[in-house]
């Protein structure tokens, strides 16, 4: 059935499982009356919480109803309150998860994890959300997975200064505004470098910008990022590999793009190797 959201949904304890019968479980939220996530894990920044699921159910963000704060009016945030440092690993929240939820039409993101460290989004889908459809901010160790993204404003899939992360297996489709990207690993702060993450066996279908790996700071570099084996169809721009140190761009396909496939600048030591370039606009860079 459909549930009428007029505050945001808290849960505040360890050890919850918040489980709908299918996405036919629908939590709409309503006008203006709720300038917050539909639903939020440590409530909205206000506790770490732990080994938290919330599962098979969908969230309309219903967005047309008009928000005032568009950037707390998300689908799911995991949020704790804003660690001390970024390295203070016991003020994040831990193994935390998003299994089957599908997000659409919120004012920010569809689904987001902040300062989480295993965060899980697992075969989720989110659509048409007015900024990033799947965002997480600051972690280690999450991972993305087998999830479907389409239509978001900002792009699909944002991992930005998370370390040893992965998205595998994920596809993202017509994130076709200026610089909206599908799938993003970078960092866009001088202490929050992102590295050792994996992007893996994704496809992107129609984005603006199908990838973008790297950092966005003047001096700072990420460094031992992998992309493998992914597909790139009809991308209006190149992908990016950006001040970026030891890292590999290996078995990709890029098909009918409308730029150069790949621009790589600002690093060293990188490996591009065995990628395949077909109908790009411009030429290739492998």
């Amino acid at each position: 059935g459909t549930y009428i959201i007029t505050s945001t949904i808290k849960i505040m304890n360890d050890n919850i499982q918040l489980w709908g019968e299918s996405w036919n479980t629908i939590l709409k939220r309503v006008g203006q009356s709720l300038d917050g996530p539909v639903i939020g894990v440590g409530g909205v920044r206000e506790k770490i919480v732990n080994n938290i699921v919330v599962a098979n159910l969908q969230i309309d963000g219903n967005k047309s109803a008009g928000v005032t704060t568009p950037a707390d009016c998300k689908g799911l945030l995991f949020h704790p309150p804003t660690p001390s440092s970024p390295t203070a690993e016991d003020e994040y929240m831990h193994n935390n998860i998003a299994y089957r939820v599908y997000a659409h039409d919120c004012g920010s993101e569809g689904i987001s994890f902040d300062f989480n460290i295993q965060g899980k989004c697992i075969e989720c889908k989110c659509e048409d959300n007015d900024w990033l459809d799947i965002a997480m901010y600051r972690g280690y160790r999450c991972a993305v997975i087998d999830c479907y993204t389409e239509g978001g404003a900002w792009g699909g899939y944002n991992l930005n200064s998370l370390a040893q992360s992965v998205i595998i297996g994920c596809i993202s489709k017509n994130h076709t505004e200026s610089n909206a990207m599908g799938f993003k690993m970078g960092t866009e702060v001088s202490n929050e470098p992102a590295e050792k993450n994996i992007l893996a066996n994704c496809i992107s279908i129609n984005d603006y910008i199908p990838f973008d790996i790297g950092s966005y700071v003047d001096g700072v570099y990420t460094g031992d990022n992998i992309v493998y084996g992914c597909i790139i169809i009809g991308a209006s721009k190149q992908a990016y590999l950006r001040r970026a140190i030891r890292c590999q761009i290996i078995g990709n396909k890029w098909i009918n793009t409308s730029q150069t496939g790949l621009q790589v600048w600002g690093g060293s030591r990188n490996q591009i190797i065995g990628n395949i370039f077909y109908n790009i606009g411009t030429e290739a860079n492998n």
